[in-house]
């Protein structure tokens, strides 16, 4: 028996909202950010958002550069663009993300960006991919920049694969690009 879990847009906002309302707690979960994802591929529309934490490790280097480690956990709705079967999951992420910030120019602070992380799906398929595991490995690779009075907002470019590493076949995964905005708060 192929039994599935329907995600409903409103399942997926409570599940969102929760994730933002961690927020709120943030000083005694070291939470210093919020973010909006939007992206996808030619098939999938993958849209959500999460939390950041602050900085677990950090090394500054001259010319006001600097090398951080700091976790990320996400929360992306997928919906198939074209098919009404099989149309939508959600996927819960949690990524350590490595960045390479550089010097500010003009009053933005370009940096890269990388992680390797996991996620847990609502269920196994979307469009005409199986993904076999709810399990999936996850890594993105990203430019961006940091501007505003206190560098609070982000703006970044990520390309993102996800997932199962051939734990079991067929192993379809996702590829794609996503435009992130972030906003930090608390920053002195």
């Amino acid at each position: 028996m192929n039994r599935t879990t329907s995600i409903t847009p409103s399942r997926f906002r409570r599940a969102l909202l929760g994730v933002l309302l961690c927020g709120l707690a943030q000083p005694a979960l070291a939470v210093d950010s919020v973010f909006a994802i939007l992206g996808g591929d030619r098939n999938i529309v993958v849209y959500g958002g999460g939390l950041g934490w602050e900085p677990w490790w950090s090394m500054p280097m001259e010319n006001d550069r600097l090398l951080s480690l700091r976790g990320i956990a996400t929360v992306t709705g997928w919906d198939n663009r074209y098919k009404p079967v099989n149309k939508s999951l959600v996927a819960f992420g949690a990524y350590p993300v490595l960045r390479f910030e550089g010097g500010q120019m003009w009053g933005l602070v370009p940096y890269i960006e990388g992680a390797v992380g996991f996620n847990l799906l609502t269920h196994t398929w979307i469009e005409e991919r199986r993904l076999s595991t709810a399990f999936q490995f996850g890594e993105f690779v990203g430019v961006g920049f940091s501007f505003g009075d206190k560098h609070q907002f982000d703006l970044a470019a990520r390309y993102q694969h996800i997932s199962n590493a051939d734990i079991k076949r067929p192993n379809d995964g996702l590829t794609y690009g996503n435009i992130v905005f972030t906003y930090r708060f608390d920053l002195n």
